[in-house]
């Protein structure tokens, strides 16, 4: 009985999901919407078909899967209005709600200004296109379309006939590949396709050849392919005689040498050659255009950049048929690279380095020396910053020395009184704030190693440490109270939970003979009694139980400012989550002391002994 109750219910799940899903037809009348889909105007493709939905659930948006395509625009996804004013939705979107139809959106290819003969530009209405017969010019590429390769210029767009191809319309377009111009258009402005370096065809389907501009084809090669029965009605029209060797007919099959400075930085390259099949092999130019490149020198043509393909040298023939696109070879020599460090303390410098043929950039820099007291700023052609910055991008020309730059580092020190939880305090005496010492360790280190962090301040508590500051000395050695057999075991647990300071005196009178050897037998007192390092001659002992525990409540503090420093090179290891030794004598363990946890660990191995400053000072 539960099994069948199980299918059943399973059964009714199903349904509801199917019901509630979309697909091609969806449920009855009123309980689903439709989304149709619209051409918009496009010249060739077909829309998508209707898709339904159940009411509550959501459709994806379908991609142009008609090839739906306009003359001079660019498919941009769909719209709810057809001039584009409404609500976008791309291919791949979600979609819920009423019944919609979703309108093909066009994206301009093409800028373009209208031409209306007789009638002033700002007087242009619908009532007055068809008597001043209005054309349109193409003017450029819109940035959408400044994207593309190949480039087909339509007949019309919007209802204007394109009539011409503007000044300057794509000049240093160096993206375009190929062009189209429809025989349409009558005319072809200045500089039209000036510095269009990488245009090697151009087809125009008009058989009576556009009047051109000066300048049209400036710094281009190209192939022009023009009707079989128009190329010598090309070849011999004004402006287009000077290209009649490029000239060829539609389909011809052609070959040609097309070059490329391939990163010169001065001269031009050669013009492109160009022959129908069955003339004379081309032969490869040489440097014509006193093609040149920093540092290098002209070494012939390659048809690969990195110069690994199939070597031509000027002279050599290409018999064809076909493209041949050649890339001049540049050669220069291995660079040698020394660098001065400027009085850096490291001895390494100055040292060099080779930047092998064919690099021309520095690559990777070698380790940043260090000086003392002045922070690293960088590599410059010059001494003290001066010349240019150089990096591993850089480019190298020559032969060159470069210079380190350093800027001098001013440490600031703060007095006792101010000194905060998770200070520093230096080997010299000195103290210095924790943010400081994050941004400047380097300077601060080149003076002082740091020896502490202050771990408790000038607060008065329930143990009676009023005025006193704790540090963390940053050295972890055994704590033992007592050896084994000695005559420590008589104090009794006589040392006290509260005060640090009285505790060396109990162990030194209950163990003569230990505390006679205490770097042996009593490590941890022995450092923090003989600790002199910032210029006190007593004053610093091991904390008691309670006084450690007052310590311990700083832990996150101490142990940031502690990675800090070893981040930084200052020390090489850490305040350990376990427990750290007091200077009060176990209870329990007659021969330990009171160990108290800085966290949840319970490793007895290594941890960091604490120490206290007397109250007197903070009167520094």
């Amino acid at each position: 009985m539960k099994k069948m109750t199980y299918i059943f219910t399973l059964s009714i799940a199903l349904i509801s999901a199917l019901m509630f899903s979309c697909g091609g037809g969806g449920g009855g009348a009123g309980d689903s919407f439709t989304v149709g889909y619209n051409a918009n105007g496009a010249d060739s493709g077909s829309a998508p078909s209707a898709q339904s939905c159940n009411l509550g659930t959501s459709l994806t948006v379908k991609a142009n899967s008609g090839s739906l395509a306009k003359n001079g625009y660019l498919f941009d996804g769909w719209n709810t209005k057809a001039d584009g004013s409404g609500t976008d939705y791309m291919p791949g979107a979600s979609y819920k709600g009423d019944d919609i139809t979703l309108y093909a959106k066009w994206a301009r290819l093409f800028n373009y200004s209208v031409n209306n003969p007789g009638f002033p530009a700002q007087a242009l209405n619908s009532v007055q296109r068809a008597p001043g017969n209005p054309t349109a010019t193409i003017t450029g590429l819109t940035p959408r379309g400044s994207q593309l390769s190949s480039v087909i210029i339509p007949g019309s767009m919007d209802g204007y006939t394109i009539s011409g191809i503007g000044n300057n319309a794509f000049q240093d377009c160096d993206n375009i590949i190929d062009v189209t111009i429809p025989d349409t258009v009558t005319i072809i402005g200045n500089n039209a396709f000036a510095d269009c370096s990488n245009l090697l065809d151009m087809t125009l389907l008009g058989t009576a050849p556009p009047a051109m501009g000066s300048g049209v084809f400036f710094n281009c090669s190209v192939i022009i392919s023009v009707p079989q029965t128009a190329v010598g009605a090309y070849q011999g029209y004004a402006g287009w005689t000077a290209y009649s060797t490029s000239i060829v007919y539609i389909g011809a099959s052609t070959y040609s040498i097309n070059y490329n400075g391939n990163g010169s930085d001065g001269g031009v390259v050669p013009l492109q050659q160009v022959s129908l099949t069955g003339g004379y092999p081309l032969e490869v130019y040489g440097n014509t255009g006193n093609l040149t490149r920093a540092g290098c020198t002209f070494n012939g043509w390659n048809t690969s950049p990195d110069g690994n393909g199939n070597n031509f040298n000027p002279g050599d023939h290409f018999p064809g048929p076909g493209r041949l696109t050649l890339y001049a070879k540049w050669y220069h020599p291995d660079y040698i690279v020394t660098f001065d460090s400027q009085e850096a303390d490291t001895n390494a410098y100055p040292s060099s380095v080779t930047i092998k043929a064919p690099a021309n950039t520095m690559g990777e820099l070698p380790a940043e020396p260090v000086r003392a007291r002045y922070r690293f700023a960088g590599w410059y052609t010059a001494p003290g910053g001066n010349g240019t910055h150089i990096t591993a991008d850089s480019t190298v020309v020559g032969n060159m020395t470069v210079y380190a730059n350093w800027e001098f580092i001013n440490p600031q020190f703060i007095s006792l009184n101010n000194i905060d939880i998770g200070d520093i305090v230096l080997e010299n005496g000195k103290y210095i704030n924790f943010s400081d010492y994050k941004i400047n360790a380097e300077g601060y280190m080149s003076i002082s190693k740091p020896v502490g962090v202050v771990a408790y301040k000038g607060k008065t508590d329930s143990y009676g440490i009023t005025g006193k500051v704790y540090m963390i000395g940053l050295q972890h050695d055994t704590c033992r109270w007592a050896p084994s057999g000695s005559t420590g075991e008589k104090t009794k647990f006589n040392t006290s939970l509260t005060n640090g300071g009285e505790n060396w005196g109990v162990i030194s009178a209950a163990d003569v003979i230990g505390t006679a050897d205490a770097s042996t037998y009593y490590p941890a007192f022995n450092f923090a009694n003989t600790y002199r390092a910032i210029g006190y001659t007593d004053g610093w002992f091991l904390p008691a139980r309670g006084e450690l525990s007052q310590i311990c409540q700083n832990k996150v503090a101490i142990n940031a400012t502690i990675s800090a420093i070893i981040d930084a090179g200052g020390i090489a290891t850490q305040l350990p989550n376990g427990y750290s030794w007091s200077s009060s004598q176990n209870e329990y363990e007659k021969y330990e002391a009171f160990a108290v946890t800085f966290g949840a660990s319970k490793s007895l191995e290594k941890y960091f002994t604490a120490f206290i400053i007397v109250a007197r000072a903070l009167d520094d």
